[in-house]
């Protein structure tokens, strides 16, 4: 569903990325993992075109994507940043509503929802008996269910999340993962999470894309891309790798020596 294709970028003569390949299929999860700076955030924004690469290409159902006029890329791909803000004083109603925003006609309002995709949004991701609640008023966990509820309303195949648990508990990191692993396995979509919680990651995602200055230095299964070499190269750290007990997924323990 989505295709990247010999990706590089650069900020004046700074090169972030070079070279970078990969898909996401259609329901699957796909993490995006490294250090600060490798260029995670970057990916996010090309696909969405507020960056332009400087040579490759970006393809969503074969299609490149800077071919596209902004609203058919808004009807393809929804984003829920990191760390998003709402305009003071609207309610989760009226922010879900803003999801719906690409596919309006000129004489049609946002409370508009002939189809109930806002309603529905609202109930899978658990925050319809919120609706009227003003989003300054929820807790880090609602606030993160209320912007997946607009990206989902927006009803489109590709989903992308820039740090979804960032500054969130540990019983809602869990409560949004899970939402957006179950949130791309019964609506196919394509979703690219962006994560530094390697832990977090392995437990959820299908496959992890591990990036390192600009490059993809692994691809594939968490129990793949997670291994001491990899790890080492990329964080520069002693990892002491384990398994958890029911799921399997490896989890990764510092052991405190860094790598010079």
């Amino acid at each position: 569903m989505l295709s990247i294709e010999n990706l590089n970028f650069s900020y004046s003569s700074k090169s972030i990325l070079n070279g970078i390949e990969f898909r996401v299929n259609e329901g699957e999860l796909v993490g995006l993992v490294g250090p600060n700076s490798s260029g995670k955030t970057t990916i996010l924004k090309l696909i969405t075109n507020v960056l332009v690469p400087s040579r490759g290409s970006i393809k969503i159902h074969g299609e490149e994507t800077l071919s596209l006029k902004a609203n058919k890329i808004a009807k393809l791909v929804s984003v829920v940043p990191q760390n998003p803000e709402s305009p003071i004083g609207i309610t989760i109603k009226e922010l879900v509503s803003l999801g719906r925003t690409p596919h309006l006609s000129l004489l049609q309002f946002h409370d508009s929802d002939p189809l109930g995709k806002v309603h529905n949004a609202m109930r899978l991701t658990e925050v319809l008996e919120l609706a009227d609640r003003p989003v300054s008023a929820l807790s880090g966990g609602q606030k993160q269910r209320a912007f997946i509820a607009m990206a989902l309303a927006q009803d489109t195949p590709i989903m992308l999340f820039d740090e979804p648990t960032s500054h969130l508990d540990l019983f809602h990191q869990i409560q949004v993962m899970e939402l957006i692993r179950e949130l791309t396995r019964t609506h196919n979509h394509a979703s690219l999470v962006t994560m530094h919680d390697l832990n977090l990651a392995a437990q959820y995602c299908d496959r992890l894309i591990l990036l390192m200055d600009g490059l993809v230095l692994a691809d594939g299964p968490p129990k793949n891309v997670l291994v001491p070499e990899k790890i080492e190269k990329a964080y520069r750290i002693k990892p002491i790798i384990t398994y958890h007990p029911e799921t399997g997924s490896p989890i990764i323990l510092p052991a405190g020596s860094t790598i010079t």
